[in-house]
């Protein structure tokens, strides 16, 4: 089976332009597959899709809008499912697809200043040390 599959890949790699294998390459995020199973099945090296995705304009525009179509689908499917229940698959996927709309990470900025060699002090104080005002023993 193997042997029929690798003839399979080199048939598709003769005969099929680079444009051609971009159309089912898209066609295949339009479905849901990930780039892993894309460049399997279209027999191209991740590399080559990553490097479509970066460098080659036309196929990252056209990259972007499937991924945004899956998105879609995706918050549709929520939509559905929100009316029966949860399901924290969906959510997962759209948290990591849509992570500007789903994502549940805070932004928290804290701006505290602290002075430990006073805190020190007056902690061994409390325990009956005697310091000096940086903190230091006197002992």
């Amino acid at each position: 089976m193997d042997e029929l599959d690798d003839d399979l890949a080199q048939e598709v790699k003769t005969k099929a332009s680079r444009t051609d294998i971009q159309n089912l390459a898209i066609e295949m995020i339009e479905a849901g597959m990930n780039d892993s199973a894309i460049a399997n099945a279209l027999c191209i090296g991740r590399r080559t899709l990553y490097t479509w995705k970066t460098h080659d304009e036309a196929f990252k525009a056209r990259y972007k809008k499937a991924k945004e179509i899956i998105v879609d689908h995706l918050i549709q499917e929520a939509k559905r499912r929100a009316m029966n229940g949860s399901d924290r698959l969906l959510e997962f996927m759209l948290c990591n697809l849509a992570p500007d709309q789903f994502s549940k990470r805070e932004k928290l900025e804290v701006d505290a200043q602290v002075n430990v060699a006073e805190i020190l002090a007056k902690a061994r104080k409390r325990a009956g040390k005697n310091t000096n005002d940086d903190g230091q023993d006197l002992i």
